[in-house]
């Protein structure tokens, strides 16, 4: 079991990472492809929890600074969108 949330989590790490480097590439759009990055982190949290899914972002967020000569695009995801989705599962469920 603990195979399939890895599994879970690093794939939604990955497409969080070709989103951000898809930000980098196309001239416009940018805000939309950083939102959509941070909406593969909603996966992990649904399928596995709060744990898998802040490693995921984690993941993606060191993933991108190394890949992406853009500093600025995976700043603004870790700053801004990276961590959304778990703080908005915590603030639901109050």
């Amino acid at each position: 079991m603990n195979t399939r949330k890895l599994t879970v989590t690093a794939v939604s790490a990955g497409l969080s990472t070709f989103f951000l480097y898809l930000c980098s590439i196309t001239p416009s759009g940018k805000l939309a492809l950083i939102a959509l990055a941070s909406a593969c982190v909603c996966v992990p949290v649904i399928e596995c929890g709060t744990r898998y899914a802040a490693s995921g972002a984690v993941a993606a967020i060191l993933l991108s600074f190394i890949i992406i000569p853009n500093k600025m695009i995976p700043m603004a995801y870790a700053m801004l969108f990276g961590y959304y989705p778990i703080v908005k599962l915590y603030i639901e469920r109050i």
